[in-house]
């Protein structure tokens, strides 16, 4: 499905990159709703003007070329392990209705100061900053144009901070978030957000599937408990969140550090990946 190109200056909406469906239902007064097209990929990623068409539900991505980013993998007790500081911060569906009001997810005071030092370390290194920003159904708490699709944390103005909207579960499913990655040089991601078995794990999964390695800090994701059933008598909350960690194959799979606080990852100046480009 094509949709028209569409041209814009960084001014003054720099930084604000919303990808996502064709529709402009939903899209914030004031903030341009941006199509992708290759050509933002033909230009040095801190130096473009974006020209750009819309992705959709049955948006299929161009494969793109295999990256090796498995140098990445240094040794601990003669197993593969992440190495290395994070060179992107994923973000994923920090948005009202999950963490404010009655209906967030336990504890999203404490895990909001999390996200937000990882963002303010990301920012004071100049790293790219991608916000994943969930297009819910009609009637769902985060449907477009609705208060709890907002982002609890808007974006700066900036060339490194980007916002992707989406409308599955998995961040990289019908969006090019791997492109803008690889525009970037990136190969090492941090990611946090909610919910930890829902989105943040089908993001997680897809990126150790195209090869980037990922650092996880355990109290910067967070989800709901589940409720008894028939099945079982209800979960906690942090132990769905404990379990989502270990359905991603930490500490089994090379490609994934789990680290016990957000205070504990790194992140790289954008010079110290400039040469990959």
């Amino acid at each position: 499905m094509a949709y028209p190109c569409e041209t814009l200056d960084r001014a003054p909406y720099t930084g604000h990159l919303l990808v996502g469906t064709p529709s402009d239902q939903g899209r914030t007064p004031g903030v341009p709703v941006v199509r992708w097209s290759t050509g933002i990929l033909d230009q040095p990623p801190l130096h473009r003007r974006l020209a750009v068409t819309a992705t959709s539900r049955d948006f299929e991505k161009t494969p793109s070329p295999k990256v090796d980013r498995s140098y990445h993998l240094g040794h601990d007790d003669g197993m593969p392990r992440v190495t290395g500081p994070a060179e992107a911060l994923i973000v994923v569906d920090v948005q009202m209705a999950f963490v404010s009001g009655d209906e967030a997810v336990p504890a999203a005071g404490h895990v909001l100061q999390r996200i937000k030092l990882l963002v303010e370390k990301a920012r004071a290194a100049g790293a790219l900053i991608v916000y994943l920003q969930n297009d819910g159904a009609p009637g769902e708490p985060d449907e477009p144009g609705t208060p709890g699709w907002e982002l609890h944390l808007p974006p700066q103005d900036s060339d490194h901070e980007i916002v992707i909207r989406k409308s599955q579960d998995d961040g990289f499913d019908g969006t090019q978030l791997e492109e803008l990655l690889d525009a970037h040089a990136i190969h090492i991601l941090a990611v946090c957000g909610v919910l930890s078995e829902m989105c943040v794990s089908a993001t997680v999964r897809t990126a150790m599937s195209l090869g980037f390695q990922v650092i996880l800090p355990h109290d910067a994701h967070a989800t709901y408990g589940v409720p008894a059933s028939e099945l079982s008598d209800p979960i906690p909350a942090a132990v769905v969140s404990r379990v989502a960690e270990w359905a991603l194959g930490y500490p089994a799979d090379p490609q994934i550090a789990v680290l016990e606080h957000a205070n504990g990852v790194a992140f790289a100046t954008a010079s110290d990946i400039q040469h990959r480009l």
